[in-house]
């Protein structure tokens, strides 16, 4: 009996895949049927706008079709491919392998009715076996072609070709808009009005405080002679500028603000205008710390970038902000551009003054680079050369003591006076006298020439006075009296000159 087992075999095989068969004519059958009546189901939506009680029929109407069409052309077959029920008999299927393979015709049948016979003598399983021992050669599978489902491709042309036409024509929305009334049955929509709006403004992206226009077209069969705006449940007309274009101006946008457009009962879609916060500056501190020897004290300006400051004068910005993430100081000189740090409470730049200048402060954020430019100016006082004024009466004296008197000035104070005297025949060997002075800016200094000083008799002199300020910054600049002269006499030329005086004296009398 091992031919009419291996019969069996080939007639379960065979089942299988029949059922297999069947499954892909189903799948196909499922697919057209069920996007034919999709579209149907769309396009009766499309044209006819239904109300929300027949839109509700047409939605269940739906589902059951395609649930009847899964059922019959998927459910069914694979269930009876995974034998969860029971599809055609073996008998069933020998008929159907005997109407393909001549050879068989009712062979295979009457194979199976013997073997149904309750009494197997041996001849009777002799005959059994040597039926099936003719049949087993036989491919009862071929009796299945897959490529017969072919003919079935073409009930899924014509919704390829809708789904096709309406994505190159970009009438894609109509399929879209028409499903989703159709799935929401529940909610009332309107017919399309008789004209649309299209803004006509490409971002809709406006700076903090600034106004911004939006451009509106009318488009349609009938154009309203009217279009309003609503924002902040408030109304506004918009200006006509042409037939069919309207434009409004927000002014002075704080914040994001939406809107929609209005006019005869008809509203446009509701647009957001994204406002972008601008950089702005809290608070301005200049604290000025002034060089030490001009005795300032450190001082601090509020609100403001201008100043006049001592050269040498380091000056100290503080800037808080908001909506700030970088602070610059551009030199309007050469355009140089210096970040001021920032420690996340303040931004701050410290810099020494030593010539004047003309600067901007920029603010920047991610969205507005050098937004503000607040332009300033710093003046720089220079620090001016000491004064020195002296008097004396040296040239009514022909011996003894010069008295000299002088003022010192100067804008911040004297750091130190010089005698400075040398040989008139030996300029190079300079020799000095500090004479005492205080740290005034005006002050005058009294000095009897050569106290202090060793001269040597017959030797004619000369010399100055020599003032010092106390310039820190550029060093201590000082300046020269004139040079006045000195002849330092012997004894005997002292005599000389009194003998000469009595005799002019003398003379005078005759």
């Amino acid at each position: 009996m091992q031919s009419f087992k291996t019969i069996q075999l080939k007639l379960a095989a065979f089942i299988k895949k029949y059922y297999t068969n069947e499954l892909i004519k189903g799948s196909i059958l499922f697919v057209s049927f069920g996007l034919l009546y999709l579209f149907f189901t769309i396009f009766v939506e499309y044209f006819l706008w239904l109300k929300p009680t027949f839109r509700t029929i047409l939605f269940y109407s739906f589902i059951g079709i395609e649930l009847f069409l899964f059922i019959k052309y998927i459910s069914i077959p694979l269930v009876k491919l995974f034998g969860i029920k029971s599809g055609i008999s073996k008998e069933q299927a020998s008929k159907i392998i005997g109407k393909h393979f001549t050879e068989v015709e009712d062979k295979l049948l009457n194979l199976l009715q013997l073997q149904q016979n309750d009494s197997k003598s041996e001849l009777l399983v002799a005959s059994i076996e040597q039926k099936a021992a003719n049949l087993e050669p036989i491919p009862f599978k071929s009796a299945i072609q897959f490529s017969t489902n072919k003919k079935y491709l073409k009930y899924l042309i014509f919704p390829v070709l809708i789904w096709l036409v309406t994505l190159i024509t970009g009438n894609k929305s109509i399929l879209n808009e028409s499903l989703n009334r159709v799935v929401h049955y529940q909610t009332a929509y309107e017919p399309p009005a008789p004209f649309s709006f299209v803004l006509d403004t490409n971002k809709l992206i406006a700076i903090e405080g600034e106004n911004f226009t939006v451009t509106v077209f009318t488009k349609g069969n009938v154009l309203p002679e009217n279009v309003s705006v609503v924002y902040n449940k408030q109304s506004y007309f918009l200006k006509e500028d042409a037939i069919g274009s309207f434009n409004y101006t927000f002014t002075n946008l704080l914040s994001d603000t939406s809107f929609y457009f209005e006019s005869n009962g008809i509203q446009s879609k509701e647009y957001t205008i994204k406002v972008i916060k601008t950089p702005k500056i809290t608070d301005f501190k200049m604290v000025l710390n002034y060089p030490n020897h001009t005795g300032k004290k450190t001082e601090i300006l509020s609100n403001t970038g201008n100043s006049i400051v001592p050269e040498g004068t380091t000056i100290t910005w503080k800037i808080q902000t908001n909506n700030t993430n970088m602070i610059a100081l551009e030199s309007l000189k050469d355009s140089t551009l210096v970040k001021f740090s920032n420690d996340k409470s303040e931004f701050k730049h410290g810099k020494r003054i030593l010539n004047s200048f003309d600067y901007n402060i920029l603010t920047s954020n991610k969205n507005l680079k050098n937004y503000e430019k607040l332009q300033y100016s710093i003046q720089v006082i220079k620090d001016e050369f000491p004064k020195i004024q002296v008097k004396t009466d040296i040239d009514s004296i022909s011996r003894g003591k010069a008295q000299f008197v002088g003022q010192l000035i100067d804008d911040y104070g004297i750091s130190k006076l010089n005698l400075v005297y040398y040989d008139r025949k030996n300029n190079e060997n300079k020799q000095t006298l500090s004479l005492p002075v205080t740290a005034q800016t005006f002050q005058e200094f009294y000095y009897i020439f050569p106290e202090q000083l060793e001269l040597d008799k017959g030797k004619e002199y000369e010399f100055y006075f020599q003032v010092f300020d106390n310039d820190l910054v550029n060093g201590n600049k000082s300046v020269k009296s004139k040079i006045y002269h000195y002849k330092n006499k012997t004894d005997l030329e002292i005599q000389e000159d009194i003998l000469k005086e009595q005799k002019k004296t003398l003379e005078n009398l005759n």
